[in-house]
């Protein structure tokens, strides 16, 4: 009988030992407090003419970098921030703008586990600097302003490698709200597309 307690205790210590281990290891996949990520990709503008011939934003695909950096509000929830810059390059004779984009909105993980699918949205300030000579002159004389409003929604996936590092891939889709321009008249809004991927960072 003496035996028997002994093996019985022994076999619920380990089962313990093993329950506690399971717990850690899900406790080393839980959603960070703070979350990291430096991305490369492309940006494809689309749409962003206004008309009246004067191309203050050209379509084009740009090679893009950013990052972005997460708080984390709640276990699925958690207020993000970013910057990324596109390069534009000449197209049919012209230099395309480069693009400064400054974000702000939600990061919302789906799960936390080592592959986290997860949304986001969010607002956006678009600030262009065109490098061609004749858009610059254009934009001056009809008093076009450099920066645009919009709002993006997405979604990405990381897999992360280790507590600390992580892969993750990004698309997020931007609607762009330019401000009426006088003397050209009401400008539509326009959609960018972008779809980066890159490394993170989990604190």
């Amino acid at each position: 009988m003496s035996r028997l307690s002994i093996v019985a205790a022994l076999a619920l210590s380990t089962l313990a030992s093993v329950a506690g281990a399971q717990d850690n290891s899900s406790d080393d996949w839980s959603t960070p407090r703070v979350h990291v990520a430096l991305s490369g990709g492309t940006t494809r503008f689309s749409g962003g003419e206004p008309g009246f011939f004067i191309p203050f934003q050209a379509d084009t695909n740009s090679p893009t970098a950013g990052g972005t950096i997460a708080f984390r509000l709640a276990r699925h929830f958690a207020l993000e921030g970013g910057v990324a810059g596109t390069w534009g390059r000449e197209e049919n004779g012209t230099e395309t703008p480069d693009n400064t984009f400054a974000t702000a909105g939600f990061k919302i993980p789906l799960v936390s586990r080592r592959v986290v699918p997860y949304l986001t949205l969010g607002g956006a300030l678009i600030s262009r600097n065109t490098s061609d000579e004749v858009g610059e002159i254009l934009e001056e004389a009809f008093e076009v302003s450099t920066n645009d409003k919009a709002a993006y929604g997405g979604a990405g996936l990381e897999f992360r490698l280790t507590r600390l590092l992580g892969l993750r891939g990004d698309y997020r889709y931007f609607r762009v709200f330019p401000d009426n321009v006088e003397d050209v008249g009401e400008r539509e809004s326009f959609g960018i597309h972008r779809i980066l991927g890159g490394v993170t960072f989990s604190f």
